[in-house]
């Protein structure tokens, strides 16, 4: 009964048609977070006179070596995007469907709109760009918490999913309050900080989640075989 539960939410018969395309977009999720990290961690420790408990990241992205940290937020928010497509090959029906993997893929705009138009050096520098940057990043908080509360109502329908629906409301929720400390403690010095932590909380809930889709896809995989082995 519980393997019937969870095909209601999956669809095995786009699972095997895509075959392993949709496995492939979904491994993004994995990769894109650690990758995201690695590479604004290492440029953060290269980069002289740049302190990664008092700054943001984004502004890795300014002088002769920014583009690297431009490139960073580009690519992390293609291979999102690229996660979102396969989210939308497993998850068919229930509350994530289609909103999940809609917010995924606004979430992946965001950061490379975030990437293409860079941030101002300070607030004394306030430029078209600096702004357009500022809602980039935004939007992609207000669709990755959205999101995390959508796949929380979603798993939370599945008995054996309920604590990951759990986790998913709770990461919400710190999201938004690490994200809202962060701008209001700017002037303690911590805001690099505090900005880092809240990038690894919902850095591990993107790469969770993308694991779990991967196991549900598995899963559904099986299901005609089992079926045909009833009958």
């Amino acid at each position: 009964m519980a393997f019937l539960s969870s095909s209601a939410v999956i669809n095995p018969n786009a699972v095997n048609g895509q075959g392993s395309i949709g496995s492939l977009l979904l491994v993004c999720g994995v990769i894109g977070p650690p990758v995201d990290i690695a590479v604004f961690t290492v440029e953060g420790a290269l980069r002289p006179g740049y302190s990664p408990i008092r700054e943001f990241n984004s502004l890795l992205s300014l002088g002769p070596y920014g583009w690297v940290n431009v490139a960073n937020f580009i690519i992390f928010g293609l291979l999102m995007t690229a996660f979102a497509a396969g989210v939308r090959t497993v998850i068919r029906t229930g509350p994530a469907a289609p909103a999940g993997p809609i917010l995924l893929a606004v979430s992946g705009m965001g950061l490379i709109a975030a990437g293409v138009f860079v941030t101002d050096p300070g607030p004394n520098a306030a430029t078209v760009h600096g702004a357009l940057h500022m809602a980039a990043s935004i939007l992609f908080l207000a669709a990755v918490t959205a999101a995390c509360l959508v796949f929380a109502a979603h798993y939370a329908q599945l008995p054996k999913r309920r604590r990951f629906a759990a986790y998913s409301r709770v990461t919400g929720v710190a999201f938004v309050a690490l994200s809202i400390a962060t701008v209001v403690l700017v002037g303690a010095g911590i805001a690099g900080l505090l900005q880092r932590i809240e990038i690894l909380v919902i850095s591990t809930w993107i790469v969770l989640l993308a694991v779990g889709l991967i196991q549900e896809r598995a899963a559904a995989g099986l299901t005609p075989a089992m079926r045909t082995d009833e009958t």
